[in-house]
């Protein structure tokens, strides 16, 4: 590289490639973002026009695929692609490509310096500065962060989609948030929507990682519901769960947050899922609780990753003491579409129900899509564990204890 002045960083380039090649569903956001001339490599830019070109055939960005187009343009370069295929991909893809626009931009600079000294000697010195000051800013990267207007007649109209709405509706391919008390019941409430979904729609599959619990526990509360709450008869249900320890997502150094690249590779779990539940969030966050700075840069990996991917998130949250509000940073919040808190059903003097044990309260705390008009409520009773004779001699502690403890 140049000693005084980088203006180029080919690792960052192959990593780029070869996370398009790695996860080619992330191309048309990153494609918005990038083009040919960020790539200082001259096969490095083949390679990623070849990408353009498959994208516009409708094929699929992958070796065979780049191999055959490359081939066909006369560009291919066996070494350059295998330093690119062994590149390590990347987990946040942003920053990087933030980074090879300065690098362009610097090359954009450098190379119009020496036109400014041609133009100080043309007969017209001014108009001849003014003309390169146009080409400087037509050249010049535009920051990502900037919004991207399109005309509104050129948009396509979609309605928000849900899931169980005859129960407690979830917007699609978005991130919600499940908040009560400790010991009301969340992961049972969880099991039952990941139930649900499968019942209902028989060829996806639900991927439940509750790591506060052992799966062997999780999967005798999954039996208990589809015998006891939802009758059920439906054959091979797929739904997975794990109690693996969750790795932290946010890796924070003084005032900067980056991702830790295990999220890479996390999507790559989450790939053959079309429902994910995350038990608690807290376990993956990784950053300070009460930032709202981190709070919103670890939900935006997860919102940009359900749009882009069509996969519907929900994460179990802690709340606040003696709440069912969600703890923390308000940007948690905030950023989720949807937010449910669970609670116990009181009576008219706040003491618990004991009639409705089984039963849990189901409170809309925030509704960004309208989910309420589904619910017709902002508060519903819905029944999460197996129903139980409350007119038995137990005592009202031995009877909640037998079935109900836990979350």
């Amino acid at each position: 590289m140049n000693d005084e002045l980088e203006i180029y960083n080919i690792p960052f380039e192959r990593s780029i490639l070869s996370s398009i090649i790695f996860n080619p569903s992330d191309f048309t956001y990153i494609s918005n973002q990038l083009s040919r001339d960020h790539f200082y490599l001259v096969a490095h830019q083949n390679i990623y026009t070849a990408m353009i070109n498959l994208t516009a055939m409708d094929k699929p960005i992958d070796e065979e695929f780049l191999r055959s187009e490359l081939n066909r343009i006369g560009q291919f370069d066996e070494r350059i692609m295998v330093e690119v295929l062994t590149a390590n991909p990347i987990a946040n893809i942003t920053p990087y490509i933030q980074e090879l626009a300065k690098y362009k931009d610097r090359r954009t600079l450098l190379g119009l310096s020496t036109q400014f000294k041609k133009a100080a000697q043309a007969e017209d010195p001014i108009n001849a500065a003014k003309e390169l000051i146009v080409a400087l800013e037509e050249g010049m990267s535009i920051d990502r962060r900037l919004p991207h207007p399109t005309n509104h007649e050129e948009i396509e109209e979609k309605e928000v989609e849900f899931i169980l709405k005859d129960w407690l509706p979830i917007p699609r391919n978005t991130v919600s948030l499940v908040t009560a008390p400790g010991g009301s019941g969340k992961t049972w409430t969880v099991l039952q929507i990941a139930a649900r979904f499968c019942i209902q729609n028989k060829s996806s599959k639900a991927f439940l990682w509750l790591s506060e619990d052992p799966k062997s526990l999780s999967k005798s509360r999954l039996n208990k519901i589809l015998s006891g709450v939802l009758d059920n008869s439906v054959p091979n249900l797929k739904i997975d769960i794990a109690d693996d320890a969750t790795p932290h997502l946010l890796n924070i150094i003084g005032n900067k947050v980056t991702t830790d690249p295990i999220w890479h590779d996390m999507k790559k779990v989450f790939d053959p899922y079309d429902l994910i539940i995350l038990d608690p969030l807290i376990a993956f966050f990784g950053g300070d609780e009460n930032n709202n700075g981190h709070a919103r840069f670890f939900m935006q990996l997860f919102t940009e990753y359900a749009g882009k991917n069509e996969k519907t998130i929900i994460f179990i949250h802690h709340s606040t003491k003696g709440t069912a509000g969600s703890r923390g940073a308000g940007a948690i919040v905030d950023a989720a579409r949807l937010h449910y808190e669970v609670d116990r059903i009181r009576n008219k003097e706040k003491e618990i129900d004991e009639s409705k044990l089984h039963m849990r309260l189901v409170r809309l705390a925030k509704d960004n899509y309208n989910a309420g008009a589904i619910l017709k409520s902002s508060e519903v009773e819905r029944q999460i564990f197996p129903n139980q004779d409350n007119s038995t001699t137990l005592g009202r502690s031995e009877r909640f204890n037998s079935v109900f403890i836990g979350d």
